[in-house]
């Protein structure tokens, strides 16, 4: 059940980043966002998982400092913090606070992830390559896909 529920989930993400470029219904957005996944499904799974994995250690790394900046605070700003016997609750809820607030707002990075993904894939998929964006996006594109290039050759592919 929890197999389908985020197949189920992920294809709703498509069908919504596919509705914003296309304007077409759910439905027709999601099939056609399932047949742009299916295209391109190496460089979607790349992308996700690098994606997932830098929110991942940005909701760590978020929750880890603010409760270190609660330990010190505690420890030396505040005037009781000194004459307190167990910090260990206070901590509790600034790490609790913090990770709750850390998957709120880097919750949306996925979906931002999504959305960049299916552009690009519309926009190969239309042009041949990519060619719609700013020039910066332009050169990493093209770094990428040079080095991608020199791999295939080197390991003979």
């Amino acid at each position: 059940m929890s197999c389908l529920e985020r197949i189920i989930e992920h294809l709703s993400k498509l069908a919504y980043a596919y509705m914003t470029i296309s304007g077409e219904s759910f439905c027709t957005s999601a099939w056609h966002g399932f047949l742009l996944n299916l295209k391109h499904l190496a460089k979607f799974i790349f992308a996700l998982k690098l994606a997932s994995l830098f929110v991942f250690m940005g909701i760590i790394t978020i929750t880890c400092c603010n409760t270190a900046v609660g330990y010190v605070l505690t420890i030396y700003a505040i005037k009781d913090g000194k004459d307190v016997s167990n910090i260990v609750p206070s901590l509790i809820i600034f790490a609790v606070i913090s990770f709750i607030e850390a998957i709120l707002f880097l919750g949306h990075f996925d979906d931002a992830v999504m959305a960049t993904l299916i552009c690009f894939g519309v926009d190969v998929d239309l042009n041949g390559q990519p060619i719609c964006g700013p020039a910066d996006y332009h050169k990493k594109l093209a770094h990428v896909y040079r080095n991608h290039e020199q791999h295939l050759v080197h390991y003979g592919h």
